[in-house]
């Protein structure tokens, strides 16, 4: 199993465990991109997922920030219901095929 794989499994883990947490969706997302997400290699994520997870980050980071805020959180803010939950399935996605992977490599 690789290194990278692993450690996408361990970032990833830690993000479903926030999105399932208690809270505004939009506080549970900054905290699994901030603390987890971000830390993702995208070595770790399997290549038919790659370009998605990709374009997630992108899209939670598309926002310029203002103060100090920071991209995600202005990107979060600026987001409507339907793109928060969006980005939920897409995390869920991403998470469930490097699990798939994880198992597939044991």
């Amino acid at each position: 199993m690789s290194n990278q794989l692993n450690y996408a499994s361990e970032k990833l883990s830690g993000a479903m465990g926030t999105l399932v947490s208690d809270g505004p969706l939009r506080e549970r997302l900054v905290g699994a991109f901030v603390y987890n997400l971000t830390h993702v290699p995208i070595g770790g994520v399997p290549a038919d997922y790659r370009e998605r997870f990709e374009k997630l980050r992108d899209e939670m980071t598309a926002v310029d920030a203002t103060g100090d805020e920071g991209t995600v959180r202005a990107s979060v803010d600026a987001a409507s219901n339907e793109k928060l939950n969006k980005w939920a399935y897409e995390i869920l996605c991403v998470y469930t095929a490097v699990e798939q992977a994880m198992g597939a490599s044991e």
